[in-house]
C-alpha cells in the first residue's frame, strides 16, 4: 500500500507544470519521518499492552491506584472512553495489529477521582 500511495504522490507531482524537484524530496522526505513516527507509536501500543497485560496476568494490578501512576509504569492506553458502565473513564490497551472489535485488548476502568477500580483481559481464541 506504501508503494501505491508513493507512486500516487510522485506522479502528481512530477505532473504539476510549477513544481521543482527539491519541493519533491522535501516532500518524500517528510513522509519518510511520518511513517517513521507511525512505526514508533504502533509499536508503543505493543509495548504498552505487553506490560499491562503482563501485570493483569501475575496479578500486579492494586485497585486504587492513580490514573497518573498506571500511565507512568505502564504506558498509555490508545484510547480512553469517557463514563462506561458505572465507571468514569474506561481505558483500552491492545497490540498494534488487533482492530478494536476483536482480538487481544485490556481494559482498565477508573472512577470519577481518576482512581483504579476494575480491569478486564480479553485473550484472542487461537484456532
Amino acid at each position: 500500500m506504501t508503494g501505491l500511495c508513493l507512486s500516487v504522490f510522485a506522479s502528481s507531482e512530477a505532473s504539476s507544470k510549477d513544481s521543482k524537484p527539491k519541493n519533491w524530496f522535501k516532500r518524500l522526505k517528510g513522509f519518510a519521518k511520518s511513517r517513521k513516527a507511525m512505526v514508533e507509536e504502533l509499536a508503543g501500543e505493543t509495548a504498552s499492552y505487553k506490560k499491562i497485560s503482563g501485570a493483569i496476568r501475575e496479578n500486579q494490578l492494586q485497585k486504587g491506584k492513580t490514573a497518573s501512576y498506571i500511565e507512568t509504569k505502564y504506558g498509555k492506553p490508545v484510547v480512553i472512553l469517557p463514563e462506561e458502565e458505572g465507571a468514569f473513564a474506561k481505558w483500552v490497551y491492545k497490540p498494534s495489529g488487533t482492530s478494536f472489535f476483536s482480538g487481544e485488548k485490556a481494559y482498565l476502568f477508573f472512577d470519577k477521582d481518576d482512581k483504579l477500580i476494575e480491569w478486564q483481559l480479553l485473550c484472542s481464541e487461537k484456532k
